[in-house]
């Protein structure tokens, strides 16, 4: 085997594993994000569960603006 294909070969396999650790991390957060939602609602903070969806697109906004 020539040593691009070796390299190409090992991009490959590298840019799998980092997919996998984004999938962790992003499964991780959306996890953490779920239950802060839920514990908004829990607190009576926010009445009706039809707003979970606007409270986690609320908080998904915070997150981005922190990144920024």
């Amino acid at each position: 085997m020539v040593n691009s294909e070796k390299t190409y070969l090992y991009e490959i396999k590298l840019s799998a594993k980092l997919m996998e650790q984004v999938e962790y991390f992003a499964n991780q957060w959306n996890e953490e994000l779920d239950l802060c939602v839920q514990r908004t609602l829990k607190s009576g903070l926010i009445a009706r569960k039809e707003t979970k969806e606007r409270v986690r697109d609320e908080l998904l906004l915070v997150r981005e603006e922190a990144n920024k």
